[in-house]
């Protein structure tokens, strides 16, 4: 490649500084697999390839980033709102093509990068978005601001997205379908955002009547939302009407003091939500005319009964499936897996099949176990991808690493740890899936962001 010239570091250019955090049992298998690509040609312009012996012409597109080459010289002048759309053409101009080979059975974890977010202040969530070089996270200034920060991993260049809320943003969350630019906020204020990222402009504002504690959208139409309240409420609208609610669903347990709804997820035809006390699902919310079904889900017997559900989280790449986490006094979390399975599909709940009334959620696999405690309310990520199975990452406070479980089918086990290397726990793990290779990004209270990549070498 030419001296000017250095790709994405979501790709494979800083592969060669990664350290490998994967079980030596892996690493040898990597080492075994055969890998025939190699860099034929390399531009001024950026446009790099990659060339496989064995797929030749597959091509994806991806972003390049140059440190001194006429991408940073025109994105250092602009300002205000045309940053992030001219950072997008700016990058759209200068693809890349990469022949990738098949995803392996066993992935092999890197430490791909640690990037200090140059903009003070505190840092708790982030979202992929549906440009695999953007990341999206919530930001708190020394001044109390709280806004959206944009970041784009390629070009280190953080952009914010001023005056959404004016309070402390407790959810951020993007389409499950990665198709458009939306994203949904809810925050202590009691208002809930739609903004679209490539134009940083708010598209709706919705009042929630109490603060907002989560959102989430449909799972097959992003024109819904869902939002949890810190008065166990869950409002649920549409972004074409956003000045009154379409639905307001209740907790069936009842308001009690201090038990708002922190975690929502649209999976398959169910809405699930969790307190603290309880996770709720709501079924039948499609039809305008048909009555909304609510039924408490039972946990599996290995999750104690005082135990508390302190995140849900979806599978990225996987419809059907979500993750729980709960947390006891002086015992370590505890992370179960669900499905909800397709009507007509694999079979329901036993109890859901003679009770209109009762739980539709399954759980196929083991309760899984971290050797941390779980105070800060941590957020996990949860994806499956190609064939290398279902997997969990959840930050480990005690020891501030990073878990990584196998979740697929009925063995759900630890697998191995990543080590970020940092002095603060992180707070959020997300994955970002790449044709090729899963990307998982985590991010700590200091604005460190720790990336790791799974594949083949």
């Amino acid at each position: 490649m030419c001296a000017r010239c250095s790709p994405s570091p979501l790709l494979a250019s800083r592969r060669k500084n990664s350290t490998n955090c994967a079980p030596s049992s892996t690493r040898s298998a990597s080492r075994a697999r055969s890998s025939s690509a190699k860099i034929i040609s390399c531009r001024c312009t950026c446009k790099w390839r990659v060339h496989s012996a064995s797929s030749s012409k597959s091509s994806w597109p991806t972003w390049t980033a140059r440190k001194n080459g006429p991408f940073r010289a025109n994105c250092r002048g602009l300002r205000g709102g045309g940053l992030l759309t001219s950072l997008i053409i700016c990058r759209s101009r200068q693809k890349s093509r990469i022949a990738h080979d098949p995803l392996s059975a066993a992935p092999t974890w890197k430490a791909l990068d640690t990037v200090q977010i140059p903009i003070p202040g505190k840092f708790r969530l982030l979202s992929p978005t549906c440009d695999p070089d953007l990341l999206l996270l919530t930001h708190q200034s020394d001044h109390d601001d709280h806004n959206l920060l944009l970041y784009s991993v390629g070009a280190g260049i953080p952009v914010v997205l001023p005056h959404v809320h004016t309070k402390l943003v407790r959810a951020i969350a993007v389409p499950p379908t990665g198709s458009t630019s939306l994203a949904a906020t809810a925050s202590m204020d009691a208002t809930a955002c739609l903004v679209q990222l490539r134009s940083q402009t708010i598209v709706a504002r919705f009042a929630l009547g109490a603060p907002g504690w989560s959102a989430t959208f449909h799972s097959s139409d992003p024109n819904y939302l869902f939002f949890g309240t810190a008065n166990s409420t869950m409002r649920m609208f549409d972004v074409r009407w956003p000045a009154a609610p379409l639905r307001d669903l209740a907790d069936p347990l009842g308001p009690r003091g201090g038990q708002f709804l922190h975690s929502v997820v649209h999976v398959g035809s169910s809405l699930l939500a969790a307190s603290m006390r309880s996770v709720v699902e709501w079924r039948h919310l499609d039809g305008p005319a048909a009555a909304p079904v609510c039924a408490k889900v039972v946990v599996p017997p290995d999750v104690p009964a005082t135990a508390q559900c302190f995140a849900v989280e979806r599978c990225y790449g996987r419809a059907g499936s979500f993750a729980l986490a709960f947390r006891g006094v002086n015992v370590p979390a505890k992370y179960v897996v669900a499905n909800v399975p397709a009507v007509g599909g694999e079979a329901r709940n036993t109890a859901a099949t003679t009770d209109p009334a009762a739980s539709s959620v399954v759980f196929p696999s083991p309760v899984m176990a971290s050797n941390s405690p779980a105070t800060l309310m941590t957020r996990l990520g949860m994806w499956a991808h190609g064939d290398q199975g279902a997997y969990l990452a959840a930050p480990n406070e005690a020891h501030k690493i990073i878990d990584l479980f196998e979740v697929d089918g009925a063995t759900s086990k630890w697998d191995s740890c990543l080590d970020p290397k940092c002095a603060a726990p992180l707070l959020d793990t997300k994955p970002i899936l790449l044709p090729d290779r899963v990307v998982l990004a985590g991010v700590n209270e200091q604005g460190q962001l720790h990336l790791f990549e799974s594949g083949a070498e």
